[in-house]
């Protein structure tokens, strides 16, 4: 459930760099209402009617229920909803018990209710006079409270009075309620610590999205969360510890039930989590009992797993777990208890079944099922009432919770939100793949496992890159809400476009939320500007592989080398080590991809002709021989089709919203009807990780990608031999905002001796109207003129030019002919922009007219943005305050001579950046990575203590054993029991003949 390697943690002052204007890359989205607003999950049904109801300072809110139990508990609904509309409206909107709504109310109510709708479902209906919510339970009106909600304008979200706004309800009929019972969120809070008011404002916000679970990750290797009454010393110990160092902390137990009823008014459960038998080092590290030597463990602030397990054949092992469970029993409500049981790899399978079982047993001593990670039901002790939690998502994962009858929960990859969107996302891992908003929308929990009982959907957050509550709002949005939708809305309901077009519409109400979200580029992309990049790998020198666009050259690596291609020089590559590295992202929309391939199909080898962060395209899909694709974390597709053998062969692959279809020889062979989006990240190679597979045996030349799918006609073109007529354009790689630049428009191979005079061209410019303003077009050769030019929408433009040259022989075919002149709009961001020709056409004396091919140039804008000082300053603070905090010394968890002043003067060199007020960005960059380094060299110093290591120099010798001489006798209460409790070696609350005895043994080489 958490990862299968050991990965180092990036440290509390990266983290902090999520907290800085996070959402700053955001497009300038319209705010206008949509005429259907955009609602999450989405609606099992919805329809939008005419008229809207106008919400004023006199409506009033009715509730009435079945029995005057329920309408006490629709009370409290009603009052939740006129909270949160009284804060933003101003309002003071009451709420009323009564069965006879008037006129311009909103009226709550289960009379009626339909039995179909379960617990959580509803009916919604407004109308001009009224907004009626009906469900069959109050948890059901709880529910659609949260779609009204996301009705009103997103204004309604902020946290103060909002003026001049008509607060409208578009009138509507939605019939809802969810495709799984249980769709849960989980947080870890054992790798690092949140605080109360941390983990209550998580649960606010899942409920604002029909999150029903939330289940509490109290225990691991590095810290213990819970307070246990019968066991002081998980607290004393366990909890003052968190991966990469740190204070740790706890929940008292009355913390833990403020928690749980918090979560049970907004009609969320609790599910507790203590990891065993292994995740169980912070336990260990608390009670000396529970170690076979009967001597507590070191805590650790690594991220290692597997090495930790309780005693499977102790009964001191069962006695602790029911302390354990028996305390937080009392204070669960839920029926569940999960009990881990992970990644124990230092547990015996026969050790691991036995313990699975009794601790099975154990919960229903308190009337509690048990909920366990795989491979927990494979234990002879789980029964049918227990709950599998299935994280692998493998063929053999959950065989036994199927045969047994068993509950699922599904938790593949695309619901691990503690991954990484992408490569360079500063905050989180990377083990079980990149998962952008997209990849954690294509979740489907059949595609996790088949004829299973499921019981639902459960996102997780691992927290050993988290750390700040900024952190998790980071790493949960916007993914969350893609897989809230997968557990309550169908999957024939489901389509990508139509969610990324309604999370585009959310972003304002995101915003007015408070919720720090990452603008996932997937999602919010600027205006739609077409490319094409061209690497004709006609160089035949060298290791960089030119781009025709000017976007991005490639890097040929390994076993790539240059050789015969289709057309001049190609690329060969070995099929051990040999690729192209593109380092692009992902195209999320239409795409097209074609390449002259030479190679030959293969039963034996896996071969990828090109791979991004979520899927890859296989010229031998795994030794198939088939041509076919892949979608990480998902499934394998094969096209009934593969490629000649050692021949030159032509193929594009087409990728829509809907389907992804195969061409040879620019004829289509066959459509998929699945959607991935278009990889630019390898040519030849999968990554996996750091390393590198999959590698393509033979040739590759002109390969050629497209943010848009080609029609069949252009599909047929691009077999057409380089020297064809066409386009060529000349344009800067960067432009800055707030200046002009210049593109030249010519032709080249025209090889045709009636077109080598032009009398007249026709052709279409395009730019991105979002950033660029067209200032002219000219000519640039002597003779030839723009005589017309028409623009019908923005950012296209069609020009007409001709000879007028006094000898009527026309100009030349070779060469620049017009010159376009372009401004960068000086609000443009940090981006590509787009400049391209296409349905050109030259036309000779006698009128007779020759196509030429379209062209195109990529140019990085580079924006001038202000001096953001901010998470300088905050890592300066957090610098100063790790400073002020330490001591130096040899003790453990003191720091070395000298140290404080080395990291003192990088806290004073990163001061006289932030307080210039002429510095760059680029300064203040460096200045931050450079604190931050000085801040991990001085953390890294840390006098690690070794029991039994008294002196702190990191050995075993007599100067300890005389350090524990001098304090013998002392004992806890002492006056000076704060310095002699160093002596204290096996923590037993006093200095004997056992300490000296320890540190003896040490030096003796005995363990």
């Amino acid at each position: 459930m958490k990862k299968l390697i050991v990965k180092k943690v990036v440290s509390t002052a990266i983290a902090l760099l999520l907290s800085v204007n996070i959402i700053s890359a955001i497009p300038n989205v319209a705010k206008a209402a949509a005429s259907q607003p955009s609602i999450f999950p989405k609606p099992v049904s919805y329809t939008v009617g005419t008229g809207q109801f106008l919400l004023t300072k006199t409506t009033s809110i009715y509730v009435a229920g079945n029995s005057a139990g329920e309408t006490d508990e629709l009370f409290k609904n009603g009052q939740v909803l006129a909270n949160k509309l009284n804060t933003s409206t101003g309002y003071r909107i009451s709420v009323i018990k009564s069965n006879n709504p008037t006129a311009g109310s909103i009226y709550l109510t289960t009379i009626g209710g339909n039995d179909a709708q379960g617990n959580e479902g509803y009916d919604l209906n407004t109308t001009s006079d009224q907004v009626k919510l009906t469900a069959n339970k109050p948890e059901g009106v709880f529910r659609g409270i949260q779609t009204l909600m996301q009705l009103l304008p997103a204004d309604i979200e902020k946290n103060k009075i909002v003026s001049g706004v008509q607060w409208v309800i578009p009138n509507s009929n939605i019939s809802d309620k969810p495709t799984y019972e249980y769709r849960g969120l989980m947080l870890d809070v054992a790798r690092h610590f949140f605080p109360v008011d941390v983990v209550k404002r998580q649960i606010d916000l899942a409920s604002q999205y029909k999150i029903n679970k939330f289940h509490m990750h109290l225990s691991d290797d590095q810290g213990w969360r819970i307070e246990i009454k019968s066991r002081p010393e998980l607290i004393e110990y366990g909890s003052k510890g968190q991966v990469g160092g740190g204070p740790g902390g706890y929940y008292t137990q009355e913390q833990f039930k403020e928690i749980v009823n918090y979560a049970a008014e907004r009609y969320i459960e609790v599910i507790p989590e203590i990891d065993m038998p292994g995740h169980t080092n912070a336990a260990l590290a608390s009670i000396a009992e529970l170690n076979p030597d009967g001597k507590r463990k070191a805590m650790r602030t690594d991220t290692a797993v597997g090495y930790s397990t309780l005693m499977a054949r102790s009964e001191i092992t069962y006695q602790f777990v029911d302390d354990v469970v028996r305390e937080i029993a009392a204070i669960s409500p839920s029926p569940y208890f999960h009990l881990g049981g992970d990644e124990s790899s230092a547990t015996t399978a026969s050790d691991y079944d036995y313990f699975i079982g009794r601790v099975t047993t154990i919960l229903d001593k308190y009337g509690k099922k048990a909920v366990g990670w795989d491979p927990s039901d494979t234990s002879s002790g789980t029964t049918k009432d227990s709950i599998l939690q299935d994280w692998n998502c493998t063929a053999s994962t959950g065989t036994s919770a199927k045969a047994k009858g068993m509950k699922v929960i599904v938790s593949p990859a695309n619901a691990y939100l503690d991954m990484k969107y992408y490569n360079n996302t500063a905050l989180g891992l990377s083990w079980r793949g990149n998962v952008n908003t997209s990849k954690a929308y294509d979740l489907n929990p059949t595609a996790c496992i088949s004829g299973a009982n499921i019981y639902g959907v459960e996102s997780t957050l691992w927290s050993e890159t988290v750390v700040t509550q900024d952190n998790i709002d980071y790493m949960l949005y916007p993914r969350l809400l893609a897989n809230v939708e997968v557990g309550w809305t169908p999957q024939s309901n489901r389509n990508w476009d139509d969610f990324k077009g309604r999370l585009i519409d959310q972003t304002s109400r995101l915003q007015n939320k408070g919720i720090k979200f990452f603008a996932d580029p997937v999602v919010w992309t600027p205006p739609f500007v077409p490319f094409h990049m061209e690497w004709k790998m006609d160089e035949g020198t060298g290791t960089t592989l030119g781009d025709t666009s000017g976007y991005k050259n490639g890097t040929l690596v390994g076993g790539a080398t240059w050789a015969t291609g289709k057309y001049g020089s190609g690329i060969s590559l070995n099929g051990t080590s040999g690729y192209i590295d593109l380092a692009t992202a992902d195209i999320p929309g239409n795409w097209t991809v074609s390449v002259w391939v030479n190679g030959q199909p293969s039963t034996s080898r896996n071969e990828a002709l090109l791979s991004g962060v979520t899927s890859s395209i296989k010229i031998n899909q795994k030794k198939t021989g088939k041509v076919g694709f892949s979608i990480y974390g998902g499934k394998d597709y094969n096209y009934n089709y593969s490629i000649p053998n050692n021949q030159w062969t032509h193929l594009t692959f087409v990728g829509t919203s809907t389907e992804t279809a195969l061409y040879e020889n620019g004829v289509l062979k066959e459509t998929l009807p699945v959607k991935i989006d278009g990889p630019m990240d390898l040519v030849g190679a999968e990554a996996s990780g750091a390393s590198r597979n999959s590698f393509i045996k033979g040739s590759l030349d002109e390969l050629n990608i497209f943010n848009r799918a080609l029609s069949a006609s252009e599909i047929a073109a691009l077999i057409q031999s380089p020297t064809a007529p066409k386009t060529v354009l000349t344009a800067p790689q960067t432009a800055t905002a707030g200046q002009s630049f210049e593109v030249t428009m010519g032709l080249s191979t025209v090889t045709q001796s009636e077109y080598q005079q032009v009398y007249a061209q026709d052709l279409k410019l395009n730019y991105d109207p979002a950033n660029l303003i067209l200032e002219s077009v000219e000519s640039v050769r002597e003779g030839f003129q723009v005589v017309a030019q028409k623009s019908d929408v923005p950012g296209q433009s069609r020009i007409l030019a001709a000879s007028v040259a006094a000898n009527n022989k026309g100009v030349l075919s070779q060469g620049d002919l017009l010159k376009f002149k372009f401004k960068v709009k000086s609000t443009a961001p940090t981006a590509y922009t787009t400049v391209s020709v296409g349905s050109a056409s030259i036309a000779n004396g006698q009128g007779n007219e020759l196509q030429v091919a379209d062209a195109s140039r990529m140019i990085s804008v580079i924006s001038v943005p202000p001096v953001d000082k901010s998470f300088l300053n905050d890592l300066i603070a957090e610098a100063q305050g790790k400073h002020n905090a330490a001591t130096e010394g040899t003790g453990s968890g003191q720091y070395p001579a000298g140290s404080k002043a080395t990291l003192q003067a990088a806290i004073d060199k990163a001061k006289a950046v932030a307080d210039n007020a002429s510095a760059t960005n680029q300064q203040v960059e460096q200045a931050s990575a450079d604190l931050n380094a000085a801040l991990q060299a001085f953390l890294s110093s840390v006098v690690t203590y070794q029991p039994g290591d008294v002196n702190g120099d990191n050995k075993f010798t007599i100067g300890d054993l005389a350090i524990v001489a001098k304090y013998y006798g002392a004992k806890e209460g002492d006056a000076n029991w704060n310095e002699a409790k160093i002596a204290d070696v096996i923590g037993h609350g006093k200095v004997d003949i056992e300490d000296l005895a320890f540190v003896a043994s040490k030096i003796l080489g005995y363990e």
